[in-house]
This record gives C-alpha cells, structure tokens and sequence, in this order.
C-alpha cells in the first residue's frame, strides 16, 4: 500500500507504541501497577516525535462554496436544456476566475481553478483535478484501496455544426488542443491513475479519444487532437476531462490549461503562439509577505525588497523577446510607472524567465490599511498576441495591522506527526518576529485546514515569549508572556481566513525580537495552514520556525511559511472575532480510570457533554451527568463539558480493557 506524500522533522531513534496494545497486556494487573507500568512505558520508550505537512481537503473550495453558493451550478437544468451554444472559437486559460471555472464555458464546477498547486504552468491559472468535490471534501472516505472516477471538466454545448448557416466540415481542419501536468506540488501517481478527455457524439455518447496514465512530476506538455470524424460535427457538441483515481483526497493531482478549438488549424502544430505571465509579482517587502505600515516606515531601507519580480513564459518554439512594464498606484496617484522599453529581455522557447523591476519609494501613504493597486504586463514587439488576458497581472499589496510571512494561501497543513498516537507528549511551536519598533501586540491569526479528519476537539495552549532557549538547550530559559488555555481550531468562511485570537491582555514588545506559538498535550496533528510557494520561501527553510521535542527547541527545516500572525497597534477587530469561553479544567471524571462509564462532578448548569478520541473523531455524547463508553475500545480519550452559561470545561480519561 503506498503511503501518503509528507515531510517531517525527526530524530534518528523511533520505537512505534501503540497504547491499546499496552492495554491488553496490563489488563490483567491490577488497575495501580498497570497505570505506573504504562507511564514507565511511555517515559522509557516514548515515541520520537515528527512534524508533518500533509493534504486531505481543500478549505479555500470550502471557504468559497460558502461565500459564492450562487454559481450557475445550481442551474444546471437550464444549461442542459439551453437552446443557443458557443460558437468557436473556444479558448479557456483559466485567468478570467479564481476557485471556480467561467460558468459561461462550463457546466460544473468541480475542478480547483488557482495558481498555488501547479508547477511553472503555461498561464497564470490552471485548472487543478484530483479526489475533491466542490467543496473540497472527498467524494468518498479516503482509502488508497478504493479506486474510481473523482473531478470532471465539462464543457457547455458548442457549435460544430455551421458558422453563420455554412455547414462545417473535416476539410475546415477543427483541432482541440491544452497542456496538461502530473503531480504539480502534489503526490506522484499511479500507473492506474489516469486523465482521460471525451467527446460527445451526436447520439449523446461520450468517446474517449485521449488518455494519459499516472505517474511522477513531469512539465506542462502541448496535446494537439484533430476532429476528424463527422459524428462530432453537430451543433450540441460537448467534451469533458475526468480524472480516475485512488481515493486520496487532495494528494494525486492533474493540472490543466489553455484549453483550445478552433478551426483552420495545423496537425503538426507542437507549441503554441502566445507569451503570457505565469506567476504574481513578488511583496514589496524584503523579510516579510506583509507588515504594519507604521512599522515598515520605522524601518524602510532594511525591510524594503532591492528589486520585484514576476515570471514569464514563453509557448512557443522559438525564443521570444519579451518586454514588461508595470505600474503601482495608491488612492488612484501613481507611485511609479514604467515602460515596455527599458524592460526587455530573452525567453527560451517553450520556457520561462523571471521579469525584475528596481523597487521605488512608497514611503508617506495615508490611510487603514494602505493598499498599494500594482499592475504588470508583458508584451513580444512588434507581434500583438490574440490572447491579451493572460498578458496583464493585477495585484494589491497590504499593510494592516499584522507581521505575515505567509501570501495568504495554505497548499499544506502543519503540525505533529499523528501516524503514531503518544497522547501523553509534550509538543510545541513557536515562531519568531521581529519587531522594527515598540507596540502593543492584542491578537494573534491562525489559519486552520479544514481537514477529512476534524480537529475542532483538540486543544491547545496559546503561547507568547519574550524569547525562547537556544535549540537544544533545553528549554529552561523560556521568557513566557502569556498563555492562553485550553483553545480549540476556529474556522472561517472567508477565502484563506485568518481566525484571530483576541488576548486576555494587550502586551507591550519592545523593538526586537519576540516568539509566538503554542503548546499541546499529544502529538496530534493540529493542522495549521503552511505555504510552500511562496516568493522568498519557494526555496528555503523558515528559519524562524521552531519545534520542541523532549524539552528542546529545533530548527523547522521545511521550507515555507507557517499561517499565523501576529497583530499589533490599535486593536481592530478582524471578521467575527470571537473564540470560546474557556475555563480551567476544575471538573472531575470520575472513576478515571473507568471500564464502561464516567460521571462528571462538580458542574452545574450541564448543557452537555462530548468525548472525543486522540484523534478528534467524536465517539459519544451525553446531555446527563452519565456518559456511557461500555461499546468504545480501551484507550485515552478527551471529555469536553458544555454548561448553559457557556463555560467549556476538558479533562482526560482512560478507558481500560
């Protein structure tokens, strides 16, 4: 069975416990000495831990579904039966939308449109399949054993039958053409996986007429088919993609683009006739995605980038002179512009080149936040392409309240490695910034996945520190600030919403360095959004990323940059704002540990209570004081208690054999 595409930290020494096991065995000792020989056990032997960056679901399909319920899919009867079809030329790259295809060219909406999982592609936005529906949940529980047919492509009817009353034929020399990729940023896939496109005949059936399998990461390659059977010269033609696949949720991807038929085309065509920009121009800034305004003025020379780039390609056989200009306005002044002229260089054919521009002086703007409107484009002298969209970029860089490392989009979770459970480990995380002058620090952003497996039950501890203990020194030094208990993931329903945590008090930093992060109790999997293609972090290590092991911080040594963020200066409130009422855990389980059910003590006003297992998936609930685990196998579990008043409460138990 193959297993799942992840990274991890680790150490050299692993031993592989499994608790339930453990349980078996000590079932036959009395209840005292089992307790003491699991917790030898467990100290003697415990298991090295690991992070990991891992994919299951899509949380910007999710978040967008929510925010845009109304795309034509809810019409899809009326699509079906509509009398009047496209005329060719179809022509689709993917730049005119963001998360969902043009409604006007497609009929569903299944397939991920973004920039953020294909590697080098021919244009600026690609349509993405893999075993994600259109919310970005699976479409089936995940198993690499189950294999079926997951996203479709399909097209909106098209005329193929005349232009203008004149009947085409054959000899007009129709030809369908796209670039397609495996794997992108995602797994390599299997020999049986595959991408397959139809056309529809005029009896209503679906052909295949190309197909490629599975494999490892490979370039965009140019795909030329010819429509060379009358059957398909009708005025309701279709054609759709599918992808089939092990059911993997986000992991085995296909990539798509430039999507193409028209007429009066050539069989031996292998490139394509077009420039285009490929990726969004990098942050103005040199160490950071985005900071406070005021702080960026605190410090401009050493936080400003020395140049700004962007990279574009070039779809055709032969090398093409390609010149960019760009320009960057704030409040509709002009900060800087430039022209095509003094911007022009080189692009080897079927290839790409980045596209550098000097940075300029942004220095007194006004206003919250401040948005600087940048715009680029791309031109070959003296050829005006067909195809223009994808020859402009336009992009708003940010300053608000908060220091972000990350440009807003998770392709990865991050956390602990829960391959193997250690409910009783000690993790934690933090992450360091540093401030170019004094302020007060109120908030804290985190992005959460919305993963296949929930993780609403974990919990963590909220930290900040002043500094932390040199990486394998212990962790003794520890300037801790605050410590916010017992906080569980929050979701939002924005694209890539960051959830803030509010703190129970503002704190004052100096200039200079200072950690956020936080602690837990298990090696689970809290799954905090990670972006991996970032800029600056598209080839480097965070060295501002820590992870603590057996009491000693270590160098995260993925590159990328963690989702979370700290906000400072006036308070502002961001999106709903609100976390959960908690309390420190003065309740009692009682007997703990028990066989067969627990009694919760010393709680009023119970509204009710929920058990979850260590990896959060619930296992009972209870609206008494009573909650019976006589069906759950032995094992550690978290008990959370709900009172009326809206007070959560947490506590641990054992369940026994």
């Amino acid at each position: 069975m193959k297993e799942s595409k992840y990274l991890k930290n680790h150490n050299n020494f692993e031993i592989k416990l499994f608790l339930p096991v453990l349980l078996r065995f000590y079932s036959k000792i009395s209840v005292q000495k089992s307790l003491l020989l699991i917790l030898f056990t467990l100290i003697s032997y415990s298991v090295s831990a690991q992070l990991k960056l891992k994919r299951s679901g899509n949380t910007v399909l999710y978040n967008y579904s929510v925010t845009h319920p109304r795309w034509n899919h809810a019409n899809s009867l009326n699509k079906l039966s509509r009398k009047d079809t496209l005329k060719l030329p179809f022509l689709e790259d993917f730049v005119s939308t963001k998360v969902y295809p043009d409604s006007t060219r497609w009929f569903n909406n299944f397939v991920f449109v973004n920039n953020d999982f294909p590697v080098n592609p021919p244009s600026y936005g690609v349509a993405t399949f893999d075993d994600l529906d259109s919310k970005g949940k699976p479409y089936a529980d995940l198993n690499p054993l189950t294999f079926g047919a997951c996203d479709s492509l399909l097209s909106l009817a098209i005329n193929l039958k005349d232009s203008s009353g004149v009947l085409y034929k054959i000899s007009d020399s129709i030809y369908f053409s796209f670039f397609f990729q495996r794997q992108g940023l995602g797994d390599p896939s299997d020999n049986k996986d595959s991408l397959v496109l139809q056309f529809k005949d005029n009896t209503g059936d679906f052909k295949t007429v190309w197909k490629a399998k599975g494999g490892y990461l490979s370039p965009f390659t140019f795909i030329n088919i010819g429509i060379l059977n009358t059957k398909y010269l009708f005025k309701g033609f279709q054609f759709r993609f599918i992808n089939f696949s092990r059911r993997s949720g986000n992991l085995n991807q296909w990539h798509l683009d430039y999507i193409h038929l028209a007429r009066n085309r050539r069989k031996i065509v292998t490139s394509y006739n077009d420039i285009a920009i490929q990726s969004r121009p990098t942050s103005l800034l040199k160490n950071y995605f985005q900071m406070p305004y005021d702080h960026y003025l605190a410090d401009a020379t050493k936080q400003k980038a020395d140049t700004i780039f962007f990279n574009a390609s070039n779809l055709q056989n032969t090398i093409k002179n390609v010149e960019a200009k760009q320009t960057e306005s704030h409040k509709g002044n002009v900060l800087v512009s430039t022209i095509f002229d003094n911007n022009a260089a080189n692009v080897s054919a079927l290839g790409y080149a980045k596209r550098r521009f000097l940075n300029y002086n942004f220095t007194g703007l006004t206003g919250y936040p401040v948005v600087i409107k940048r715009d680029y484009e791309i031109r070959e002298p003296g050829n005006p392409m067909k195809h223009a969209a994808n020859d402009k970029i336009s992009v708003n860089q940010e300053f608000n309240s908060c220091y972000a490392y990350d440009d807003g989009t998770a392709e990865y979770g991050f956390g602990y490695d829960d391959d193997v459970i250690d409910p009783f480990y000690k993790g934690a995380i933090s992450y360091k910034f540093n401030l170019t002058k004094a302020d007060t620090l109120w908030g804290v952003g985190m992005f959460f996945n919305r993963s296949v497996n929930p993780t609403e039950a974990f919990k963590f501890d909220l930290m900040v520190w002043q500094n932390i203990s040199p990486p394998g020194a212990g962790r003794q030094s520890d300037d801790t600030l605050i410590r916010m208990r017992d906080l569980s993931p929050v979701f939002t329903d924005s694209i890539n919403g960051y959830h803030v945590f509010y703190l129970d008090k503002k704190i004052v930093l100096p200039k200079g360095e200072f950690y956020i992060g936080w602690e837990q109790v298990g090696n689970f999997h809290l799954d905090v959004g990670y972006d991996i293609n970032n800029g600056y972090h598209e080839t480097e290590s965070s060295s501002n990323l820590f992870w603590s092991d057996r009491g000693n911080w270590s160098e995260v040594l993925f590159k990328g940059a963690l989702m979370m963020r700290p906000y400072l200066g006036v308070k502002r409130i961001q999106g709903k704002g609100k976390i959960d009422k908690v309390s420190k855990p003065t309740i009692r389980c009682v007997p703990n540990p028990f066989k067969d059910k627990i009694t919760i003590e010393d709680i009023d006003n119970l509204q009710k209570v929920e058990v979850f297992d260590m990896t959060g998936k619930p296992v009972s609930e209870s609206y008494s004081k009573e909650v019976d685990m006589s069906k759950s196998e032995a094992g550690l579990y978290s008990v959370r208690v709900i009172t009326k008043t809206g007070l959560i409460y947490h506590q641990k138990v054992l369940k026994l054999q």
